[in-house]
């Protein structure tokens, strides 16, 4: 009896043998099913998450590339343009490897493309359609992302003679302690060029970019700020760690130095160098095969043949006085000469638009005197003109006025002896507008501040706490004639990603 139970309950527990085993085979499976489906869900949110990353860094990228060219065609001569598909730009944006393509297509009034060759040299330019394509390295299993962004821009000529400079100095600029050169509307456009050299010495802002045949310097000492690009011939010193190039620094034949902020890119010439602690990182600055020189402008030729009827015709001047006195050099203590004396009892009473010339050997004279003027006045003085003596040149008109103080162009230089001669603590207010000309040097000293522009023959000195506005005046009689397009002017019409 007792074995038969024994039998049985070894019968009935042998029948569950192996069953823990299976239980646990199964939760394991399950367990891997689960990890798998994790590890999937987990691959597959990474690949969308990069895939979104790429998409964004490939948007800003191509939008960048865009910009960039933008900056290149609104600061270049026609002769070296970007034109058609340009080289692509490898970019790494942390972990991703991405190609910038490009594409600038150039059109005519009438829409109809302009082949490259001909660019340099077609002057029916009207439009430019820029693109940037960025491609990135395809994450493993995805396809690449790949994004387009385009823009038309509206490109409008400027000829070489236009007198659309806040500051040309044929020989060169100099700019000392603490002068601002801005504009009223904040735009970047109140550029300086030079056929020879420009020096920035001291505390000095620049609302626009640098043109020089020579070379632009940047002073140890001094805090020089340029709020777009310093283009030279030669080279471009930046020695100060305070110095700004907030766009570009370009030189055609002679080293780069930046010791301070740089914004885009150095470019100079081989077998010249561009270096500096500016150069983070330091791809910013290269040596380059080519870089062209600045765009070449002649200085604008105002003559005496042309004074009163191009005045009259093209800008109303209708009233043209002569030589409404006899010449004479002041005496001691006189605070004019008799031509200064004149502008004195009759700027604030013209009947109109005025155009007053002075054929006297000796400079237009007036010290301590308050010019006023009632309309837009063109004094114009074979002699040259001096102001000092802390006198207000003034509109009594509400709205502004131009004043035109012109030395013209066929007049005789002396050596050390300014054609224009601006003194001390000379105030223009601002409603009056002012055009400083001369084939000779342009001296404008100590706490003077301006609104208009300074066309210097030799060079353009400006000293001592000068704060220039740049106000372009609409001028007249100009006999260099050209139509040669220096570069071109930017509207932007529409950008847009493409998809």
């Amino acid at each position: 009896m007792i074995a038969t139970v024994r039998r049985y309950v070894r019968s009935r527990t042998g029948g569950d043998d192996g069953i823990a085993m299976i239980v646990s085979i199964s939760l394991m499976g399950l367990v891997a099913i689960l990890v798998l489906a994790l590890v999937s869900v987990a691959i597959g949110e990474a690949r969308g998450t990069g895939r979104d990353r790429q998409r964004s860094v490939s948007v800003m990228s191509a939008e960048g590339r865009v910009d960039s060219l933008l900056s290149v065609i609104q600061s270049t001569a026609p002769a070296v343009l970007p034109c058609g598909d340009l080289a692509a730009v490898n970019q790494s944006v942390v972990s991703d490897q991405l190609a910038v393509g490009s594409k600038v297509t150039y059109f005519t009034d009438a829409g109809i493309e302009v082949p490259c060759a001909s660019v340099a040299t077609a002057a029916n330019i009207r439009q430019a359609k820029i693109s940037a394509t960025t491609k990135a390295t395809a994450i493993s299993g995805t396809l690449p992302a790949q994004r387009t962004v385009e823009t038309l821009v509206r490109l409008t000529p400027s000829y070489g003679n236009d007198l659309d400079k806040a500051i040309f100095g044929n020989a060169g600029v100099v700019v000392q302690n603490n002068g601002t050169i801005t504009t009223p509307d904040g735009q970047p456009n109140a550029d300086v060029y030079s056929n020879g050299n420009v020096i920035c010495d001291g505390n000095q802002t620049y609302q626009g970019s640098i043109q020089a045949k020579g070379s632009i310097t940047l002073s140890t000492g001094s805090s020089c700020v340029v709020a777009v690009d310093a283009h030279a011939g030669l080279g471009i010193t930046a020695n100060d760690p305070s110095a700004v190039i907030n766009g570009r620094a370009l030189a055609a034949g002679g080293n780069i130095v930046i010791k301070g902020h740089l914004g885009q890119y150095a470019q100079a010439k081989s077998p010249f160098t561009a270096t500096g602690s500016g150069c983070t990182p330091a791809t910013k600055c290269q040596t380059v095969a080519d870089v062209p020189m600045p765009p070449s402008e002649t200085f604008p030729e105002i003559t005496w043949t042309k004074v009163g009827s191009a005045w009259q015709s093209e800008l109303g001047f209708t009233n043209i006085v002569t030589d409404p006195v006899t010449c004479g050099v002041p005496g001691p203590g006189d605070k004019t000469d008799k031509v200064g004396e004149w502008i004195k009892n009759n700027a604030s009473s013209l009947p109109g638009n005025t155009v007053l010339i002075s054929t006297c050997a000796n400079p237009i004279y007036m010290s301590g005197v308050d010019l006023s003027f009632n309309a837009n006045f063109a004094v114009f003085a074979k002699g040259g003109i001096k102001l000092e003596g802390n006198p207000i040149v003034k509109s009594t008109s509400t709205t502004a006025r131009n004043l035109y103080l012109m030395h013209p162009y066929d007049s005789t230089c002396t050596a050390g002896v300014p054609g224009i001669d601006i003194g001390n603590n000379v105030a223009f207010t601002t409603t009056a507008n002012v055009m400083l000309y001369s084939p000779c040097d342009i001296q404008k000293r100590n706490q003077t501040d301006v609104m208009g522009q300074i066309y210097s023959g030799g060079t353009a000195y400006l000293s001592n706490k000068t704060a220039m506005t740049f106000v372009m005046l609409p001028m007249a009689g100009v006999d260099v004639v050209t139509s040669t397009i220096e570069y071109y002017n930017l509207e932007i019409l529409y950008k847009r990603e493409n998809l």
